[in-house]
């Protein structure tokens, strides 16, 4: 369990202690490429594409042709393997490993399909950037994580786990209503592995297997809801145990004083069961990051995820199952519907994840800025305005929501007076 760190208060902050860490590029120290940066380089302008899209929240994957979306998902996993991996003889395992999940994706679902899979492969490596990873994680454990977000979705029916349990779908028998559809992405992504010319992990000695095969297990059978609120909770013991740190760390970064992470949030990230926590969070985080994407993004996905919650619930309504009222294509009101989804699971998890990782504030303020435009979606949609007690609660509604990110703004009020002892 989380330890207390020790603190004590004074009248002024001791700062905390700054780490030397390698920034996530392509050059080397001179400003220059190496010999497999250049040849991605070249890769990603021969398809379209440039690195800063890639590293960018303005990577649009239902914008892109296959060959930029392979080519995409190549480059986040030998970015934090590493660039060596990006030679001829080297990538063929990688990119065969690609091709083999892409066609593993059900053409035919309207969301939770390859363009998904590559969505959220793109989130796992931008917050392995943005939260400058690799000072607390290896670059296996990165590795593996960006294999888990290619295959985490994987031969998705189209249907969640308790359609499949309600209507003993036979990966319900097979895995006994136990996370039915995360165990077989699972086992999906190791039976691709176990093909020669798709063996991603063919470099990996047995000890490095092992650890790789654990963490992709833990990590998607994780991406299953049922877990969600137990994460919460544990983020926010988490941030709670060792709140004097994470406070300052957030207070000095935010204004620029600290780069993140420092020393002291480093030996907290490392410790064996934070580790854990912090690659779950990540992949489960990616897998529900669309509302906090550039406005037009999120609400291309917003329809498509909602557009396979009503073919489902016309499903459920053929077999006389009852229908949950977010899957009910008569009932829903579409912006509404967004605007719940976020007040109540993307919200609840972004709130502690940024009071860890205060370098995710730019996802968190475009999720603020989403909230606003569903609301007015939801207004403009409506035949006839809503009532005003109805908009008034609304208002309230959003403040109290958008007032759990507002202290980013106010560093101020944050633990100031904390001296860390080591």
């Amino acid at each position: 369990s989380p330890t207390k760190r020790e603190a004590s208060h004074h009248g002024s902050a001791t700062p905390l202690s700054s780490t030397k860490r390698q920034s996530f590029r392509l050059e080397d120290h001179d400003g220059r490429a190496d010999a497999p940066g250049r040849m991605l380089e070249s890769d990603l302008e021969e398809v379209g594409l440039t690195w800063g899209v890639i590293d960018s929240w303005d990577f649009d994957v239902l914008n892109m042709e296959e060959d930029q979306r392979a080519l995409s998902c190549l480059c986040f996993i030998v970015f934090h393997l590493g660039l060596n991996h990006y030679t001829n003889d080297q990538q063929d395992p990688i990119a065969n490993f690609i091709q083999a999940a892409s066609e593993g994706y059900n053409t035919k679902v309207p969301y939770h399909n390859w363009n998904h899979a590559v969505d959220v492969a793109h989130c796992v490596f931008r917050l392995l950037n943005i939260s400058c990873s690799q000072s607390f994680f290896s670059n296996l454990e990165r590795f593996a994580l960006l294999t888990s977000a290619v295959c985490h979705d994987i031969g998705h029916p189209g249907q969640n786990n308790p359609f499949l349990i309600q209507t003993s779908h036979e990966l319900a028998i097979r895995y006994n209503d136990h996370s039915p559809l995360e165990n077989m992405h699972c086992a999906t992504l190791f039976e691709l592995v176990r093909q020669p010319n798709s063996n991603v992990f063919a470099f990996l000695d047995k000890q490095q297997y092992k650890e790789v095969r654990s963490v992709c297990i833990e990590a998607i059978l994780h991406t299953d809801n049922v877990h969600h609120y137990a994460m919460i909770k544990e983020l926010q013991v988490l941030y709670e145990m060792n709140s004097d740190v994470f406070d300052l760390a957030l207070r000095l970064s935010t204004n620029e004083q600290l780069d993140f992470p420092p020393r002291e949030v480093i030996d907290i990230f490392t410790e064996s069961s934070h580790k854990v926590l912090m690659r779950n969070l990540f992949l489960h985080f990616a897998d529900i990051s669309n509302p906090m994407k550039p406005w037009e993004i999120c609400k291309r996905w917003a329809f498509m995820v909602i557009d396979e919650f009503f073919a489902q619930g016309d499903m459920e309504k053929k077999l006389g199952h009852p229908v949950l009222p977010a899957f009910d294509r008569e009932k829903v009101n579409k912006p509404y519907s967004q605007l719940g989804f976020i007040e109540f699971v993307v919200a609840p998890l972004a709130a502690p994840t940024l009071r860890l990782i205060p370098p995710l504030v730019g996802m968190t303020d475009q999720m603020v800025l989403n909230v606003t435009s569903w609301c007015g979606e939801w207004l403009d949609s409506a035949e006839s305005p809503p009532p005003a007690e109805e908009q008034k609660k609304m208002e309230e509604r959003i403040a109290k929501m958008e007032a759990k990110f507002d202290f980013h703004f106010h560093p101020e009020g944050l633990h100031g007076g904390v001296t860390l002892k080591s």
